[in-house]
């Protein structure tokens, strides 16, 4: 799904997901900022914290990554995110 060779192709399955998952939510509009997801998907590569490198660390290693990426750059708006914790 990510770290491909294409940072673009990583950008677009990372925001298919985010879509496919929202689309389950009764909300009607999301809002991402692309700059800063731009941001995360370069953050979670380089330098990416294994010895091997990306192509060696196990999944668990390159989700954990990308997840401390994408909550430093909180690329999607809060606003969204209240609506999803107030339903809770």
């Amino acid at each position: 799904m990510i770290f491909n060779e294409n940072k673009k192709d990583d950008l677009i399955n990372i925001l298919s997901y985010i879509d496919g998952y929202v689309s389950k939510l009764p909300i009607d509009q999301l809002q991402i900022n692309i700059e800063e997801m731009e941001k995360v998907i370069e953050g979670m590569r380089f330098p990416f914290p294994h010895i091997g490198g990306i192509d060696d660390a196990s999944s668990f290693k390159k989700i954990s990554n990308f997840l401390s990426w994408f909550l430093a750059f909180k690329p999607i708006k809060p606003s969204f995110l209240n609506i999803v914790f107030q339903r809770n």
